[in-house]
């Protein structure tokens, strides 16, 4: 799961593996990426919480932000989380910057 800063990613991926994360409404909750396996309709599969993404990340903080986008490259689905409480266009330009962040390249569904 990537999406930007707070947008919910920790709570989904606390309701869909049914583990307590650590989850808080301020920036910089999740650190680092946290995988659990999963089993839906009999199919296996890792879910990972990512570090969310953040407008003009300064890039001497990118590398602080590696390990989640190396998660987000190796994966085969990207699934990105938006806040729908904020304003269509808060949600646009949150949108925008997380598929930069995330390689933009790839195909999106």
């Amino acid at each position: 799961m990537a999406g930007y800063t707070n947008a919910g990613k920790s709570t989904l991926f606390e309701s869909l593996v049914e583990e307590e994360t650590v989850v808080k409404d301020m920036l910089f909750t999740t650190l680092s990426p946290t995988t659990r396996a999963l089993t839906k309709n009999n199919r296996k599969m890792l879910l990972t919480d990512t570090v969310g993404f953040i407008e003009d990340l300064p890039h001497l903080m990118v590398d602080a932000f590696r390990s989640t986008l190396d998660e987000i490259f190796l994966a085969d689905v990207i699934l990105l989380v938006v806040d729908m409480s904020d304003p269509v266009d808060v949600i646009r330009q949150k949108l925008v910057v997380s598929m930069i962040s995330s390689g933009g390249e790839r195909r999106v569904r």
